[in-house]
């Protein structure tokens, strides 16, 4: 067994209070709702809000009520034996020109081309990816799923387990993490792809040369103490970063520094063993390292698991966990690489 992370139960604590305190400053309290003529969105023009310091009593619109607790609760991502790699995932759907899906009327619209695996594991492919997954590349296979998460989406342990790999690869993944750990008592390698990288004064969420050999990506954190507009080298995208000493905050994401600098440094003492972790701890955070870069719309995670040393689609695997919108009538417009399906 690995060395347990120093101070990991209040690290962990601390974060989920931070995600309670901001998802109550979206309750929103009946005047609202009734000024809205509340049909189940919150409107976004109007001041956030906290629980008053009189005793005055708040009546909430029925339908309010249940956002608000959607919003508090959520379903947390747990469940039982296993945790979502990130909350309420959603398989990627915006795919470029790849792939065919005959069942959508969208243009670009194809969340099966992620699904289509190497031949010796296509006996656990259910009919519909076979017939449309289009592999993204001209490799023939895309052995993993992508799911659909904004820069800075927080990553979760799936399990119990231990962590044997936390780096930054030479090849095509970028930074990766890989989890190993049992699922109803079969040991599963989790492999988190795709991710950001930390460093104690700069960070990344993506790396690229162009043609010239010039590298990009590392950004420092002292540059952003005032929150800055940040456009990338590569597709000309414009993010809005920030740091406050602690916590690095990337649009709508906030990213936890004090905390993956700890899991960084508690794993580089001890990564001969591996590093333990428990199911539901966060263990990074989405980027677009490697070769995925392309764009906030199509940002992702690049999940895949493996059972005795061989591939598992995981859609197949966690199907009741994750969302599948063949249509893209419900989450196309959802996946703007802005807001995380955490706040869907």
């Amino acid at each position: 067994m690995g060395k347990k992370p120093s101070e990991k139960l209040k690290k962990q604590v601390e974060s989920r209070i931070l995600v309670l305190e901001t998802k109550m400053k979206e309750l929103m309290f009946w005047n609202d709702a009734k000024n809205l003529a509340y049909t189940g969105e919150v409107d976004t023009k109007l001041p956030l809000r906290i629980f008053p310091s009189t005793d005055n009593v708040h009546h909430f619109h029925p339908m309010a009520w249940v956002r608000q607790m959607k919003l508090i609760l959520g379903n947390g991502g747990d469940h039982g034996d296993y945790h979502d790699p990130v909350i309420n995932p959603q398989v990627r759907g915006w795919y470029g020109s790849d792939g065919h899906n005959p069942n959508s009327s969208i243009a670009r619209w194809n969340p099966y081309a992620s699904m289509k695996m190497h031949k010796d594991v296509e006996h656990l492919l259910s009919d519909d990816v076979k017939n449309y997954g289009k592999p993204q590349r001209s490799s023939g296979s895309h052995n993993g799923l992508d799911i659909y998460a904004p820069v800075g989406t927080p990553i979760y342990a799936c399990v119990d387990g231990t962590i044997t790999m936390h780096e930054m690869t030479k090849r095509s993944a970028g930074f990766k993490i890989k989890l190993s750990g049992k699922y109803k008592e079969e040991r599963i390698r989790f492999n988190y792809i795709h991710l950001m990288e930390f460093q104690e004064t700069r960070f990344r969420f993506y790396n690229w040369k162009d043609k010239n050999g010039t590298e990009y990506g590392w950004l420092n954190y002292a540059d952003y103490t005032t929150p800055k507009k940040y456009t990338d080298a590569k597709v000309g995208e414009t993010y809005t970063i920030s740091y406050n000493g602690s916590e690095l905050k990337i649009d709508n994401n906030v990213i936890d520094v004090d905390l993956v600098l700890t899991i960084k440094k508690d794993f580089d003492a001890n990564s001969k063993k591996g590093l333990d972790v428990e199911k539901g701890q966060i263990i990074g955070y989405t980027g677009s390292t490697g070769n995925s870069y392309q764009g906030k719309k199509m940002n992702h995670l690049h999940f895949n698991t493996y059972v005795k040393g061989k591939g598992v689609q995981p859609y197949e695997k966690f199907k009741e966990y994750i969302g599948l919108d063949v249509e893209g009538t419900d989450t196309s417009n959802k996946q703007d690489g802005l807001k995380s399906s955490s706040k869907w």
